[in-house]
């Protein structure tokens, strides 16, 4: 009703209700799949009832999973780079839509990120592979609200560092969720491009 009610008003608050609207109606249709699915909380596939969505390889390798890949060189020293990112609670300096990254005694990672409408989505992670100045990847923990796995990788080029990420990753609503974010101007590749030019001029004014 209140995406209908935007869509006929011509006012300042045509595009904020009409937000709230689709908001509102992420969360009445996933609860409706997890309801159809026995409590799932992604959205159920042929031929995949038998996957345990806690399994986040399982969950990346099927057919919400989506893939980004983008790269950008900086300015800086790749030590200085490596370090910046190892340092996880940095990330929200130049992530856009991470609201806060916090480290546990036991070494994995809290991480809050904005979600469809504001909604706040969580989930947690660990490092699985780590060279210093070369590599860090990731992988969220089994049963996490949202699944993602991926790396970013240091490459020095001359005295610049070019920083490449690659990962995957399986948002609530799987591949339609995308497609929703994509027409509010977050389509994923464009927002990682974003985030690493953000990264560059961090690190390049603050030399």
């Amino acid at each position: 009703m209140l995406a209908a009610y935007a869509a006929r008003r011509r006012s300042p608050f045509r595009m904020l209700v009409g937000i709230a609207g689709a908001g509102l109606l992420f969360r009445g249709v996933m609860g409706t799949f997890r309801q159809a699915s026995g409590g799932r909380g992604d959205l159920a596939h042929p031929g995949d009832r038998d996957v345990d969505v806690s399994d986040t390889r399982a969950r990346l390798g099927g057919p919400g999973g989506l893939l980004v890949e983008e790269k950008l060189t900086i300015r800086r020293p790749i030590d200085e780079v490596y370090r910046f990112w190892r340092q996880l609670d940095n990330l929200p300096k130049f992530l856009g839509h991470l609201q806060s990254v916090t480290v546990k005694p036991d070494g994995t990672s809290h991480w809050v990120a904005n979600g469809p409408a504001g909604m706040p989505v969580e989930w947690d992670a660990r490092i699985i592979n780590e060279v210093e100045n070369k590599i860090i990847g990731w992988q969220s923990l089994d049963g996490s609200q949202i699944a993602t796995a991926g790396s970013v990788n240091f490459r020095r080029s001359g005295v610049n560092t070019t920083v490449r990420v690659r990962f995957q990753y399986d948002p609530p609503a799987g591949k339609l969720g995308a497609a929703v974010a994509a027409l509010f101007g977050e389509e994923p590749g464009r927002a990682v491009r974003e985030d690493l030019a953000r990264l560059k001029s961090l690190l390049e004014t603050t030399a």
